[in-house]
Formats: structure tokens, sequence, C-alpha cells
């Protein structure tokens, strides 16, 4: 139960963090974010800003970089 309960847990802090992420960085701020964690803007996908959020948290998530995104 606790395992399912800590990975209920992620999913809900990733979501968050990507509406935030929406929500409070423009373009060129999000464009910054991506050079901060050393990660080419248009290397995780060719959509608009809320799938770059979606695949920065995805890429932080699988790289262990998720502190990162949260400092």
């Amino acid at each position: 139960m606790p395992d399912r309960w800590m990975e209920k847990t992620a999913v809900t802090q990733r979501n968050q963090l990507r509406r935030q992420i929406d929500e409070l960085f423009n373009d060129s701020e999000l464009r910054s974010l991506y050079f901060d964690l050393g990660v080419g803007y248009d290397d995780l996908t060719s959509g608009g800003k809320l799938d770059k959020s979606r695949e920065l948290i995805a890429w932080a998530d699988r790289n262990g970089k998720m502190d990162s995104l949260f400092a």
C-alpha cells in the first residue's frame, strides 16, 4: 500500500508542477529552464509550451533531476 500511495503522490506532484510551469513561465523563461538543466529546447518535443513542460518533467523524472525543478 505505501508504494501505491507514493506513486499516486508523485503523479500528483508532477501534474501540479506541469500546471505551475505552464502558468508561471513564458516561452523565454521555459527556454532558460531547459538551458539551466542542460537540455536542448527542441530535443524533447516539438509541441507547444504545455507539451514542453510535460516532457521536461518526464525527462527530469527519468534522469533523477526532479529536485532541480523544485529548487
